[in-house]
Formats: structure tokens, sequence, C-alpha cells
């Protein structure tokens, strides 16, 4: 019992040693910490320049009052995606690059959200059929913003 005493004895003395300075340490280190960083309302003040990471452009004339468009657009009529509803053109805005309506890309979204891009006019040939269009643009800081409108082709024609 004796050296049982004297071998744990000695590990037991060590971890209590140990545990006691990693508190010790731990609280020097927050106290450091404390004075350099300002806590609570004051502000921080800092050397360093700030950083704006820019915006993400906006696109204009897909929408509706708040909603995305649904567009019906009578069968041979000719449909340009970059102008919409009453030859309202799609424009994209960003606050740094100004306007950036020529790099607006445009899919027909397919089954399965399969996405295949637009480059001319939308066939509008043919029977009744259903598109949903998605307009995408990217800015200088690699910012990306999209929107999705409806494009249905009507047999008799009309707006929606």
């Amino acid at each position: 019992m004796k050296i049982w005493i004297g071998e744990y004895g000695r590990l037991v003395v060590m971890v209590c040693l140990g545990t006691c300075l990693l508190v010790f340490l731990r609280g020097a280190f927050l106290n450091q910490m404390r004075e350099r960083i300002s806590i609570g309302d004051a502000p921080v003040k800092s050397d360093r320049p700030s950083i704006s990471y820019g915006s993400v452009p906006i696109l204009k004339g897909l929408d509706k009052n708040g909603k995305a468009l649904a567009l019906k657009i009578p069968a041979g009529a000719k449909f340009s995606p970059l102008y919409t509803e009453d030859m309202i053109q799609v424009q994209a805005v960003d606050e740094k690059d100004g306007d950036i309506t020529d790099q607006i890309q445009v899919y027909v979204v397919g089954e399965k959200a399969v996405k295949e891009r637009l480059t001319g006019n939308l066939d509008t040939s043919g029977k009744k059929r259903h598109y949903i269009l998605s307009y995408e643009v990217t800015n200088s800081s690699g910012f990306w913003t999209g929107k999705r409108i409806s494009v249905l082709i009507t047999e008799s024609g009309g707006k929606g």
C-alpha cells in the first residue's frame, strides 16, 4: 500500500500542478486579450484600412409590382429575351461597374433544372409551350445575381 501511494501520489501532484499552470496561463492570456480588444460600446481602433467587398448587381425589368414576370407570347411572334412585356428593356446595373447590361446571360431552364444558354431569340414557332428563362449577371468583383421569368407560347396570343 505504501508503494502504491508513493507512486500514484507523485502522479496526482504532477496532474494538479499541470492543471494549475494551465489555468494561470489561460487567465493571463485572457487578461492580455481584454486589454488589446475593446469590449462594449467603445469603438475598436485599427490602423488597417477598411475593406469594402462591393455589392451584387441588380437586374431590372424582370418583375412587375415585385412579382416575377409571366409573359404570354403568340405563336410565331418574335421574342427577344432582353426586351420583355411592352418592350421594356432588361437591364443590369452595378454600384461599382455601372451599366453591365451587355454581360447578362440568358438560359432556358429545361427538365430537371438543366440550363441551356439562349444566344438569340426564343423559338416561338409551332404549338403551345412553356419556358422558364433564367437571367444571370456577374460584376467585376465576382458577385452575381439571377432572376427567372415564365414565358408561355400561346396558340392565340396575348399579354400576361
